[in-house]
């Protein structure tokens, strides 16, 4: 044991030795050559290289920046304020500076589209597979603490995500693996999360044909408020939590999704067969990325037995978003309606019920903000009142007699 150590701690003190005497200033050219064939990219170095030790042996590599294919645009596809890079030893006893491993510390993405409407991800991933014939392996990627834009020709969408870790690594000559935690922020409200989300699966690029994906997502137990100020842009007087599983998979152009959403903490809520205070909806879609449109309906469950039924629709959801909304319900109880009205500041009818229960429905979209529609709700002694909701926002209630509808 002695003996082994004794073996360790000389090791130790010529690798110092000789990292004093070669200073990794020295390999700056080298290191650059080989992050461009790596990355398949322009790479420019404009900080301090320095030896790692705390991670593994490596190299780190301060103020990077990673140029983006002149084709797609000018603006680089990532700013990195630090990039640590391991080594691959055999190649070194070869001669060839190569990497295994690539961590980008705390970088700036920019995810845009093509011209021909990809995202400018598939041809970089593209790119490193092409390079693959070059005698060495693809380098995992990984990225810590980073941020991600998202941009249309030179507009930048309203959100971003942050404090994004990733974690991408090649399995063959098609395939990554991909695991992914992040948050969602908007540049026009303070630099906080207004839901976390993380996803893991695979991605895989095969010739002559769109990539594929195959990714469970996770929505993070939030907050509902903070998630709708996420997409509303304005606070909402909203309890409870809000957190979803989804499956997506297939080509790009053609993504099958599936899952749940479930809403939990709403105390005054007591929908008869479903557990007091909370709500769990199914739905499946489809969503094509390169045109930018998702399509998302909920789906009837026997064990939930929800009598809400909800439709979604967006397009153009990195440029210039359009969505609509529809939801209909039978038999909700009046408390959610209140909740609703709170929420929204759209008042009630002044003798609406407290208790009770009603149906109808109600529309929202990105032209008409609004809510629209009409519900009926019938009281305990069977007295129905009918309310409209307009486009100004106001109701316009009318009390019927029992049994008129």
């Amino acid at each position: 044991m002695k003996k082994a150590l004794l073996i360790l701690a000389g090791l130790a003190l010529a690798v110092w030795g000789a990292t004093s005497l070669f200073q990794a200033e020295l390999l700056r050219e080298r290191v650059q050559r080989s992050l461009e064939r790596s990355l398949n990219r322009r790479v420019e170095i404009n900080g301090r290289l320095d030896y790692k030790w705390l991670t593994g042996p490596g190299l780190e590599v301060n103020d990077v920046v990673i140029h983006e294919d002149p084709s797609i645009g000018l603006e680089p596809i990532a700013y990195v304020g630090a990039l640590e890079a391991t080594p691959r030893w055999l190649s070194l006893l070869r001669g060839r500076l190569a990497f295994s491993t690539l961590r980008l510390i705390e970088p700036s993405l920019n995810l845009k589209r093509t011209p021909s409407g990809a995202l400018n991800v598939q041809p970089f991933l593209e790119g490193l597979f092409a390079a693959r014939g070059e005698a060495e392996e693809l380098p995992e990627i990984q990225v810590r603490t980073g941020r991600v834009n998202f941009a249309e020709g030179r507009r930048k969408h309203v959100f971003y995500l942050t404090s994004t870790d990733i974690d991408l690594f090649p399995v063959d000559s098609t395939r990554f693996n991909l695991r992914m935690t992040t948050e969602a922020a908007r540049t026009d409200r303070p630099p906080v999360s207004y839901g976390g989300f993380s996803a893991q699966g695979g991605l895989r690029l095969l010739p002559q044909s769109a990539p594929e994906i195959d990714l469970t997502l996770d929505l993070d137990r939030n907050a509902l408020a903070d998630v709708l100020l996420l997409f509303e842009g304005r606070r909402v007087d909203l309890s409870g939590r809000i957190s979803a599983r989804a499956k997506i998979a297939g080509p790009l152009p053609d993504l099958k999704i599936d899952g749940r959403l479930d809403l939990e903490g709403f105390q005054r809520w007591s929908i008869p067969g479903i557990k007091p205070g909370a709500v769990t909806l199914y739905f499946t879609g489809y969503a094509d990325l390169p045109r930018q449109s998702v399509k998302i309906g909920s789906v009837a469950d026997s064990k939930a037995g929800l009598p809400v039924d909800l439709r979604f629709r967006a397009e153009r959801v990195f440029s210039a978003p359009r969505w609509g909304l529809v939801l209909t319900a039978r038999q909700l109880p009046a408390a959610v309606f209140a909740d609703i009205s709170r929420a929204t500041g759209i008042p009630l009818p002044d003798k609406f019920p407290a208790d009770g229960s009603g149906e109808g429905g109600v529309g929202l979209s990105s032209a008409q903000p609004r809510p629209a529609g009409g519900f009926i709700v019938a009281a305990p002694d069977g007295k129905p009142y009918r309310f409209e909701l307009t486009s100004a926002g106001t109701t316009a209630p009318i009390a019927t007699s029992p049994g008129r509808r």
